[in-house]
C-alpha cells in the first residue's frame, strides 16, 4: 500500500504541474503562437484559408461542448469546400499549431518543474532520498546503492518517427524563447523583442518542408542520436549527477565519487539490423566511427575550456612531476608548439591538459578522416585508409580519465576542492558516461539469420542439416566447437548473401574497440541454442572480447518459456563460466502486445520477469532486464516513474536498461532541462525499487489477473487473427498502407511484402489505429475479460486490486488514459466514408466493444467519467480536440482521393500533414 501511495503522490504532483498547463497560461500561449502563424498565412495572400482554419477550430470547439451532429456536419462541409491547394495549406497550419501547442506545454512543464524541485517535487531526487531515509535506510546505504546502480537508456530509431531533425532544432529554440517570455517582470519592450524572435522562428518552421523528401538512412538516424548528445545530454549528464550529489547532501551523505555516473546512454541506431536491409556491417562500422569522431570533438572543446580554468600554480608532487614530463615531451614535438600555448612550467595543470589536448587533436583528426574513409569505401572499394600519426592516439577514455582524476585529487590536496568539483569533475563524469565513443552501440539481429548461417556452415562441412537437429544436439555441437581451439570453417567459404552479411558483421565486431559495443541482442529468441550460435560465431570471427549476448523474448509463448530457457542456458557449464555471474535478457513489449493484447502482454511480461529473476537468484547470477518499451501505451509506453515502481518485486536490483524510441527521445531528452529531469526520474525510481521492492500480489489477485489475461487474449486473437476480413477492414479504415509509403524511417514498416497484421511491425499497427482515434490495440479484449470477472465475482475483488496493487492500477490507469483519447464519432466517420459496407457488422461490433470497455474500466476504477480523478489530463486531451478534428476529416477526404487514383502531389502532401498533425495532437505515433 505504501508503494501505491508513492505512485499516487507522483501522479498528484504531475497533475499540479498540468493544472497550469491546462489553464489560461497554456491557452494564452497557444493563441499567441496560432495568431502569429495565421497572420503569416494571411500575409502570404491566403486570407481565405486562414479564415477557414480559424472557423473550423471554432466550430470544433463548439461541437466538443454540445456534441451537436449538425455542427460536426458543418466542419465536414467546410473541409470538402476547400480546394486541393487550400486543403494542403490548412492541414499544414493545423499540424503546425499542434506542434506549437506541444511546445507551449513543454515550456510550462520546464518552468513549473523547476519550481517543484525547489519545493521538493516529484523529480527532486532529494524527496526520494528523504523518503528512503524515513523508511529506515541510512545515508551510507543510499549512497552505496547509487554508486553501484547502472541505468542505461538505449536510443532507437523507428519507422514512425515523424518529425525532421531540422524542425526539432527550431522547436528547441521556440521553447527557449517561450521560457524567456514567461519570466516575471519583463518590460513590454522586452516582450516585444521576444515576440519578434518567436515570429521569426515560427516563420522558419512554416517555411521549412516538414515532410522528408528522402527516406532517412541509418547513418542520418544515427546523426540524429549524436545530435541529442551534443545538444542536450552532454550538458544534462553532469547536471543530473550534480543533482544526485545535492540530494545526497540533504540526507547527510557524501557526494558521489568524481568518476561515478549511475546513468549511461547507448544506441541501436546503425546497429539494429533486424528487418532492416539498409543496416549492413559497413553501416555499423561507419556509425561507430562517427561516434568516436564526435566524442573526440566534444572532449577537445572541454579540455580547451579547462585550460582557461586551471591556471593554478600549486599542485601535489605527482601532478608537478607529470607536468614537467609532459611539458618536455610537448617541446620535443615540432607540431606541438601551438598546443603548449597557455601552458608553462609554473602552471602544472595546464601542462597536463596541454598534453591531453595535443593528443586529442591528433586523435580527432584521424577519427574524422577514418569516418570519411569508411563512407567513401561504400562507393569506392579502392579508397585508402588514412595513416595514423606518429603521436599516440587515444584508443579509449580510460587514460584521459586517469589523468583528470589525478588533477582532481591534486586540487583537493591543495585546498582547491571547490574548483576540482566544477568543470573538471563534470568532464570526468561525461567521459565515464560517453567515453571516447559517445554512444555504446548494441547489435541486434533476428535469430533466424544466425540459424541460417549455422545451417550453411554445417552443410558446407557435410555434417548434416543443422536446422532440423534437436535442441540438445544443437547445444552439444555449439559447446563442443566453442571449446575447440581449431576454427570450424574457412571464413571465406561460399555462402548466401544473407549469411555473408552475418559473418562480415561478426568480423567487423572483432576489429572494434569492445568498450564501444554493448549487447548483442537476438530478436525472436526461443531457445538456449540461439544464444550459443552467436557465441560460436563470435569465436569463429576472432572476437577477443566477446559482446554479451541478450536473448529478446517477444511473443506470449516466448515470454512464458523465458524462465525455462534461461535455466537451460545457465545449466550449460561452458556458458555459465563464460558470463562470470552476469546475464542480460531483453523483454519485448511491442510484439507481445500485438500478439496477445494488452492484458495478456503485461501479465506475461510480469510473470516472465518473476520467473527469470527466481532462476537468476537460484543460480547466483546478476540479471539485468532490458525493457523494450515503445512510446505508446499499446507498445509498453507510459510514465517512467510509474512503470519502474510497478515492476515485480526484486526484479530491479540496481540495474536496468530501457529503450527510448522514436519521438520519445525528443520529448524526454530534447531539451537540457527536460533531459536532466528524465534522468533524475529514472535514477530515483530505480533506486527506490531496488531498496524498497514492491510487495508480491495476493494469490487470489494472481488468479484473477491470469483469467483476465487468458480471456482477453482469446477475444483479441479471435478478432485480429481469426476474423475473416479483419486485415482488409484494418487496411481500409486506417491509413496504415499510406503510412508505409511515407519516408519516415530507414526500416521498412513490414517484415515482408504480405501477410496482413502478422507481418506488420507492432509500431505501424499501433500508429494506424491511433490516427483514426480508435486505439484498438490498447483496449481490445479488456472489456470482454473484465465483464466476465464482474459477472462471476462481482466488482469487489477488482476494486481492491485497483486500490492496493500498483501493477494493476498502473495497467488500468494507462488503458483509461488511452480510452479518454478515443473518439467513436471520428472512428465511425472513417468507417462510413472509407470502408465497404460488407464490413459494417464488424465495425459495429468493434464500436460496441469499445463502449463496453469504457463501461468496464469505469466500473473497475469507480469513476463516473474517464479520468475523473485526473481531470487535468482530461483537459490536456480535450484542449487539443478542436485542432485535431478537422485534420481527421481532411485525412478521410484525402484517403478517398488517393484510393480513387488521384496522384496530385498536393494530395499526398496533405495526407502526410494530417498524419503528422494527428500524431502531434495525440502526442504519440507508434
Amino acid at each position: 500500500m505504501e508503494r501505491l501511495q508513492r505512485i499516487l503522490a507522483h501522479l498528484s504532483e504531475k497533475s499540479s504541474v498540468e493544472a497550469k498547463t491546462t489553464g489560461g497560461e497554456w491557452q494564452e500561449t497557444v493563441d499567441t503562437l496560432s495568431r502569429m502563424l495565421l497572420d503569416m498565412i494571411r500575409k502570404d495572400g491566403q486570407h481565405h484559408v486562414a479564415d477557414q482554419v480559424q472557423n473550423m477550430i471554432a466550430l470544433s470547439a463548439k461541437y466538443r461542448k454540445s456534441r451537436d451532429s449538425a455542427i460536426f456536419a458543418k466542419i465536414a462541409d467546410s473541409v470538402r469546400a476547400l480546394t486541393t491547394s487550400e486543403t494542403e495549406i490548412a492541414s499544414r497550419s493545423l499540424h503546425t499549431m499542434l506542434d506549437l501547442a506541444n511546445l507551449a506545454e513543454r515550456q510550462i512543464h520546464i518552468d513549473n518543474h523547476t519550481d517543484l524541485a525547489h519545493s521538493g517535487g516529484k523529480d527532486d531526487c532529494a524527496a526520494t532520498f528523504r523518503i528512503l531515509k524515513k523508511r529506515g535506510f541510512d545515508a551510507k546505504s543510499i549512497r552505496e546503492a547509487l554508486i553501484s546502480q547502472k541505468v542505461e537508456l538505449v536510443f532507437t530509431a523507428h519507422p514512425t518517427q515523424a518529425t525532421r531533425r531540422t524542425i526539432i532544432n527550431k522547436f528547441q529554440q521556440i521553447v527557449r524563447l517561450l521560457s524567456h517570455r514567461a519570466r516575471p517582470g519583463l518590460k513590454k519592450t522586452e516582450i516585444a523583442m521576444v515576440d519578434t524572435e518567436l515570429a521569426r522562428m515560427v516563420r522558419a518552421v512554416w517555411r521549412t518542408n516538414a515532410i522528408r523528401e528522402r527516406r532517412p538512412t541509418p547513418i542520418s538516424e544515427a546523426k540524429g542520436g549524436v545530435a541529442i548528445i551534443e545538444d542536450c545530454l552532454w550538458d544534462a549528464i553532469p547536471r543530473h549527477v550534480r543533482t544526485l550529489d545535492a540530494a545526497l547532501k540533504t540526507v547527510g551523505a557524501d557526494p558521489l565519487p568524481a568518476d561515478c555516473c549511475p546513468s549511461r546512454v547507448a544506441s541501436w541506431m546503425g546497429g539494429d539490423r533486424d528487418g532492416n536491409p539498409y543496416v549492413t556491417w559497413q553501416t555499423t562500422e561507419s556509425v561507430l566511427a562517427l561516434g568516436r569522431w564526435r566524442a573526440g570533438h566534444l572532449t577537445f572543446a572541454e579540455i580547451d575550456r579547462l585550460l582557461w580554468d586551471l591556471s593554478l600554480t600549486q599542485a601535489n608532487q605527482q601532478v608537478t612531476q607529470l607536468a614537467a614530463r609532459y611539458y618536455n615531451e610537448l617541446k620535443s614535438h615540432s607540431k606541438a608548439e601551438y598546443f603548449i600555448g597557455r601552458a608553462n612550467k609554473s602552471e602544472p595543470y595546464r601542462c597536463v591538459l596541454a598534453y591531453i589536448r595535443f593528443r586529442l587533436w591528433n586523435t580527432n583528426h584521424y577519427q574524422e578522416a577514418y569516418y570519411t574513409y569508411l563512407r567513401t569505401c561504400i562507393n569506392d572499394p579502392q579508397a585508402r585508409p588514412p595513416q595514423k600519426p606518429e603521436v599516440p592516439l587515444y584508443e579509449d577514455a580510460g587514460e584521459i580519465i586517469s589523468l583528470l582524476k589525478l588533477l582532481h585529487v591534486s586540487l583537493h590536496d591543495c585546498g582547491d576542492g571547490l574548483i576540482a568539483d566544477g568543470r573538471l569533475q563534470d568532464l570526468i563524469r561525461r567521459l565515464k558516461c560517453f567515453g571516447l565513443h559517445l554512444l555504446t552501440l548494441d547489435i541486434r539481429q533476428e535469430s533466424g539469420r544466425h540459424l541460417k548461417a549455422m545451417h550453411e556452415i554445417v552443410a558446407h562441412l557435410g555434417l548434416g542439416n543443422f536446422s532440423e537437429w534437436s535442441e540438445q544436439k544443437k547445444i552439444d555441437f555449439c559447446v563442443k566447437e566453442l571449446q575447440s581451439p581449431r576454427p570450424l570453417v574457412p571464413w571465406d567459404f561460399s555462402c548466401s548473401a544473407d549469411t555473408r552479411e552475418v559473418l562480415d558483421t561478426f568480423k567487423m565486431i572483432s576489429r572494434t574497440d569492445p568498450k564501444s559495443l554493448g549487447a548483442y541482442v537476438i530478436s525472436m529468441a526461443r531457445s538456449a541454442s540461439d544464444v550459443l550460435i552467436v557465441e560460436l560465431l563470435q569465436k569463429e570471427a576472432g572476437v577477443k572480447s566477446p559482446m554479451r549476448v541478450a536473448p529478446l523474448f517477444e511473443t506470449k509463448t516466448d515470454l512464458a518459456n523465458a524462465p525455462s530457457n534461461l535455466r537451460k542456458l545457465l545449466d550449460i557449464k561452458w556458458y555459465f563460466e563464460r558470463i562470470k555471474g552476469e546475464q542480460e535478457v531483453m523483454l519485448g513489449y511491442s510484439d507481445s502486445a500485438k500478439d496477445a493484447g494488452r492484458f495478456a502482454s503485461v501479465w506475461g511480461l510480469y510473470k516472465a520477469q518473476e520467473g527469470m529473476c527466481a532462476v537468476a537468484r537460484e543460480k547466483r547470477v546478476k540479471l539485468t532486464l532490458f525493457h523494450g518499451r515503445g512510446g505508446t501505451v499499446g507498445r509498453g509506453g507510459g510514465p517512467q516513474h510509474l512503470a519502474i515502481l510497478s515492476q515485480p518485486p526484486r526484479s530491479i536490483q540496481g540495474r536496468m536498461r530501457v529503450t527510448v524510441q522514436g519521438e520519445v527521445i525528443d520529448k524526454d531528452f530534447g531539451l537540457r532541462q527536460i533531459a536532466c529531469r528524465s534522468l533524475n526520474t529514472y535514477a530515483s525510481a530505480v533506486l527506490e525499487a531496488t531498496l524498497q521492492p514492491a510487495i508480491a500480489p495476493k494469490s487470489q489477485w494472481r488468479k484473477i489477473m491470469q483469467q483476465l489475461a487468458d480471456d482477453s487474449c482469446d477475444h483479441y486473437r479471435k478478432i485480429v487473427y481469426n476474423t475473416r476480413g479483419f486485415n482488409e477492414f484494418f487496411a481500409a479504415c486506417t491509413p496504415v498502407r499510406e503510412i508505409g509509403e511515407m519516408k519516415l524511417g530507414s526500416r521498412p514498416s513490414r517484415r515482408g511484402k504480405s501477410g496482413g497484421v502478422t507481418k506488420l511491425r507492432a509500431i505501424p499497427w499501433v500508429f494506424g489505429w491511433t490516427q483514426t482515434r480508435f486505439h484498438l490495440p490498447v483496449w481490445l479484449g479488456v472489456g470482454k475479460a473484465v465483464s466476465r470477472v464482474l459477472k462471476e465475482k462481482g466488482p469487489q475483488e477488482l476494486l481492491e486490486m485497483y486500490k492496493a496493487w500498483p501493477f494493476f492500477r498502473s495497467t488500468i490507469s494507462l488503458i483509461e488514459m488511452v480510452l479518454a483519447k478515443a473518439d467513436s464519432t471520428i472512428s465511425h466517420w472513417y468507417v462510413n466514408e472509407l470502408v465497404p459496407v460488407t464490413y459494417s457488422a464488424l465495425a459495429a461490433d468493434l464500436h460496441s466493444e469499445l463502449l463496453r470497455t469504457i463501461t468496464m474500466v469505469k466500473t473497475v476504477t469507480g469513476h463516473k467519467i474517464l479520468l475523473e480523478s485526473d481531470q487535468n489530463v482530461r483537459l490536456l486531451v480535450d484542449n487539443r480536440q478542436p485542432y485535431i478534428d478537422p485534420l481527421n476529416l481532411m485525412q478521410v477526404e484525402t484517403l478517398k482521393r488517393l484510393r480513387s487514383g488521384d496522384r496530385d502531389p498536393e494530395v499526398r502532401m496533405t495526407l502526410n500533414n494530417t498524419i503528422q498533425g494527428i500524431a502531434a495532437g495525440m502526442q504519440n505515433t507508434g
